[in-house]
């Protein structure tokens, strides 16, 4: 007789508590306005504009079911970024996983997919900026512009431009532009290669992101003709000051990349 009643109960207690949490799963609402691929201050991110009737937690997985960020918000919240990846990094393919979950103990409200491609960089165009110093009757590269274009569905966060012509090398180290999908954005720097002599080159421009993977190459040929008269002749104390001044511009550089 006992046991019949403590079972009758127990019975009771989780209908109650049932019932409890389905009126909890019927007050809470979520509602999706909005959704876009965005830049969050170097992130790149989701941004989600929604309405939700009392206080919840969003969570956004990666497409190996990582964890990559997550947020609370209230009733007073109707947007927020939730990041794809970490700052500077460049975002995986493939299928994130959205989801909204309330209440205690936590019950799900909202779940969404968001499939990408990924991003997809090209470089379109290169313009060197070269001088000829008819005296050394050599070449020097100063600076480089390079026009590049997000093909993709994801932002993405070029780091460096290595550069490569006739054995030489230089790296350039990008001010990490944004490239958003679809954006066409010209990258202009400082670039010194010296010693280039008159003919036809082939000029190589390779971009890195800040995990130092390649994500977008450029070739070229160059035909760097040998001047008579008129050209650029650097006195000696010039040319001094030249290389000096490009070997502090190098070693800068190196410095700043190493930290």
């Amino acid at each position: 007789m006992h046991k019949k009643i403590a079972i009758g109960m127990g019975a009771l207690l989780l209908m109650s508590s049932m019932s409890m949490l389905s009126e909890n799963a019927s007050a809470q609402e979520f509602t999706l306005n909005s959704w876009e691929v965005a830049d969050d201050d170097g992130y790149p991110s989701l941004l989600i504009k929604f309405d939700v009737t009392d206080s919840a937690e969003m969570q956004l997985t990666d497409p190996d079911g990582v964890k990559v960020d997550y947020e609370y918000v209230d009733v007073f919240e109707h947007g927020v970024y939730m990041h794809l990846a970490g700052y500077h990094d460049t975002p995986k393919v493939g299928t994130y996983e959205f989801v909204v979950t309330a209440g205690w103990p936590e019950y799900q409200i909202f779940s969404k997919r968001f499939t990408f491609n990924g991003p997809d960089l090209s470089i379109t165009d290169v313009h060197p900026n070269w001088k000829y110093y008819e005296n050394l009757e050599y070449y020097a590269l100063n600076d480089l512009n390079i026009t590049v274009k997000n093909n993709g569905d994801l932002p993405i966060y070029p780091d460096e431009a290595e550069i490569k012509i006739d054995g030489e090398r230089d790296d350039m180290y990008l001010s990490h532009p944004t490239i958003m999908p679809n954006e066409e954005k010209s990258i202009t720097d400082s670039a010194y290669i010296i010693g280039i002599s008159p003919g036809e080159y082939t000029l190589t421009v390779t971009i890195k992101d800040n995990e130092d993977v390649n994500i977008a190459a450029y070739t070229e040929p160059v035909l760097l003709e040998e001047k008579k008269g008129g050209g650029n002749d650097t006195p000696g104390f010039e040319f001094a000051f030249l290389i000096i001044a490009i070997a502090s511009i190098i070693l800068f550089k190196r410095r700043i990349k190493n930290q």
